[in-house]
């Protein structure tokens, strides 16, 4: 249960708000797009006959993740 002047509550918040300012939140959003539409661009050049939407969006969840945390998409 968290009080709004919780210590605990205080310290996790000053740590992880560097994360989520406006400016970082935008970049964010841009790259969510960007590889979103990588990814629907390659099923247009492909034109698979099926898709494992399950493994195709975890595909596009893992480089969002890569590419915001660590500046690369593997």
């Amino acid at each position: 249960m968290f009080a709004v002047g919780d210590a605990t509550w205080k310290k996790k918040r000053q740590i992880c708000s560097h994360a989520f300012y406006k400016e970082k939140l935008n970049s964010m959003q841009a790259t969510m797009r960007l590889k979103t539409l990588e990814k629907i661009e390659k099923w247009n050049r492909e034109k698979p006959a099926k898709i494992d939407l399950t493994e195709e969006l975890g595909d596009i969840f893992q480089r969002i993740i890569l590419t915001v945390s660590f500046g690369e998409d593997l």
